[in-house]
């Protein structure tokens, strides 16, 4: 699977700090081919779904049109992609690697904590950067 530089820059951080045992790039989907998300931190009981979103603002007439047309496509769309991660990572036993190879087991589906974190980048200084939770419908988001 390919990686952009957005996820890529993501990848690195996790790489360079003590989460660099525990990260999978891009691990498989429900199918093979399929992306689940673009990191997952398996740490037991803790499992941390993110996903990278790099999209570009573009401007409108209304800069709160531009504004929610940019938290959807990429804030939410990570919100959606995330949600769905952990729908399947609730029914695995271990989670499997971008090349289809058997990752880290996953904690036992009554144990498992999860956290979601979304990382949107594209604004170019349109948007005043976010931080903070989300509800989404299905959990918080951060």
């Amino acid at each position: 699977m390919s990686v952009n530089e957005s996820e890529a820059f993501c990848m690195e951080v996790c790489r360079n700090t003590f989460l660099s045992l525990w990260s999978h790039a891009n691990p498989q989907g429900k199918d093979a081919g399929t992306e689940l998300c673009d990191i997952l931190v398996v740490c037991e009981p803790d499992v941390i779904i993110i996903s990278v979103k790099d999209c570009a603002y573009r401007e409108t007439d209304n800069p709160r049109h531009g504004r929610e047309r940019w938290l959807r496509s990429a804030v939410k769309k990570s919100a959606d992609q995330i949600y769905g991660a952990e729908r399947h990572l609730r029914a695995c036993s271990q989670v499997t690697k971008a090349d289809g190879t058997p990752g880290l087991p996953l904690p036992p589906e009554q144990e498992i904590r999860v956290h979601r974190i979304a990382v949107a980048f594209g604004a170019e200084g349109s948007i005043v950067p976010m931080s903070g939770e989300y509800e989404w419908d299905k959990g918080f988001v951060l």
